[in-house]
């Protein structure tokens, strides 16, 4: 039943079968073999293929074009991009006769230089601030936008019928006698059309530039007028942030249980609200990367759980199944059976034989012991039995009574010496016999 050290007796090894995808006639196979390539091979080679896609997932946080949208909204000011509605403007009586010029006019006090990465015609884009709408004035150049602004020249995209026309653009103070601004509590002295060169025109285009300074662009500098929206954080009173850069996969502290993200509206000034434009750059990103971590945890989830079914399902049963069919069991069974009716029976016919050995022994050591006793009770019988005997022989030999009345007198009898007496004892004195073995 023991054969070669590495003897394999599983029949799905040892049957052969013709093959299912031959590479050359009459090419055989084995059951396990075949049920390895076309079953088990298969599964593996998908398990590797969706390793090799997983790894291939883009990461969308790094991909260069987001990287650049997240760059132009880093980069925006907001108080440099606020600008009026044109056509608002025109249909306000009050406005209506304004420079239209002035629309370029930010919320900025200084003019500003926009950054060379904002897109467009916005690139390197120089646009000036209430101090040069209220003071100084500045120049209009129409232009593709590709050149630097010098000065107090700004160079804007403008809807001019004839391309490169510079215009001068005069700044409120022009048609003012006495003016005192600072920015941003505007003017505290200044009335237009008091200045010597002013007329009708240009008085009601410095009325409707002030108070287009005045009711639209000041107030939006002091008051808390913008909208700041927060994310709300869950389990926490409402109006607390939650921040979004502290979410990972398996710790979404900004979801609620619902699976949706709430959000709570804050006035702030527009300081406040350049900054959290500002800020969206780095929201963004977090949750951007914060979606990159989900996919990749739920695709490892998913490889996770579908290889482990996979493979409690499907591979380790067909394994057990192959690995199964061998003929090991007859090795176990006759293995019993001869431990049973040959070595066990053996050792049992010995252990009684050596159980009869020592009962064999111990029955001489009884023996021996009992036959101490039993010599000297015989040998008091035998002393007894002789004693009595001669007592019995002595009264045997003596006349009778009615004997002697017929006969003769009596004879006094003579008293015979009981046997011991005659047997002195190892002192010298009489007593009873002694042996020794």
């Amino acid at each position: 039943l023991k054969g070669a050290e590495n003897a394999n007796r599983n029949l799905v090894d040892l049957i052969p079968i013709p093959k299912v995808n031959p590479t050359f006639p009459g090419e055989m196979s084995t059951p396990r073999k075949e049920i390895i390539e076309l079953a088990i091979k298969p599964i593996q080679d998908a398990f590797a293929k969706l390793d090799e896609y997983e790894a291939l997932i883009p990461t969308v946080s790094t991909m260069p074009e987001v990287n650049m949208v997240l760059k132009v909204i880093g980069d925006i000011n907001m108080r440099s991009l606020i600008w009026s509605d044109p056509t608002e403007i025109l249909v306000d009586p009050r406005y209506r006769a304004m420079n239209p010029a002035y629309h370029l006019v930010t919320l900025n006090c200084p003019d500003t230089l926009l950054s060379p990465d904002l897109p467009g015609p916005l690139a390197n884009l120089r646009v000036p601030g209430m101090d040069s709408m209220a003071m100084d004035g500045y120049f209009v150049v129409r232009t593709t936008g590709d050149e630097l602004a010098t000065g107090n020249e700004f160079k804007v995209v403008l809807p001019l019928e004839f391309p490169d026309t510079q215009i001068q653009v005069h700044g409120l103070e022009s048609d003012m006698l006495t003016q005192n601004w600072s920015c941003p509590a505007g003017f505290s002295e200044g009335t237009c059309g008091t200045a010597p060169a002013s007329n009708a025109g240009t008085a009601a285009a410095c009325r409707a530039g002030l108070a287009f300074l005045e009711e639209k662009k000041l107030p939006l500098q002091q008051n808390p007028v913008f909208n700041c929206r927060f994310f709300q954080k869950p389990s926490e009173p409402w109006g607390t942030p939650c921040e979004i850069s502290n979410m990972s996969f398996g710790d979404a502290q900004c979801i609620f249980p619902n699976g949706s993200m709430e959000t709570f509206i804050v006035g702030c000034t527009v300081d406040e609200f350049a900054a959290q434009i500002s800020g969206f750059e780095e929201l963004i990103r977090s949750g951007l990367h914060f979606l990159d971590l989900t996919v990749d945890g739920i695709v490892d989830t998913i490889m996770i759980t579908l290889r482990r079914l996979v493979e409690e399902n499907i591979l380790n049963p067909l394994n057990i199944l192959l690995n199964g069919l061998h003929c090991s069991f007859m090795r176990e069974f006759w293995s019993g059976l001869t431990s049973s009716l040959c070595l066990r029976s053996v050792s049992g016919l010995y252990t009684m034989s050596v159980s009869y050995v020592v009962a064999a022994i111990l029955s001489l050591l009884v023996a021996g012991a009992m036959y101490i006793p039993w010599r000297f009770s015989r040998d008091n019988q035998d002393i007894w039995r002789t004693t009595h005997t001669g007592e019995a022989a002595a009264d045997a030999e003596a006349p009778t009574v009615a004997e002697t009345d017929l006969a003769s007198p009596p004879v006094p009898a003579v008293e015979a010496a009981p046997p011991s007496a005659a047997v002195p004892a190892a002192d010298g004195t009489p007593g009873s016999r002694q042996f020794s073995l």
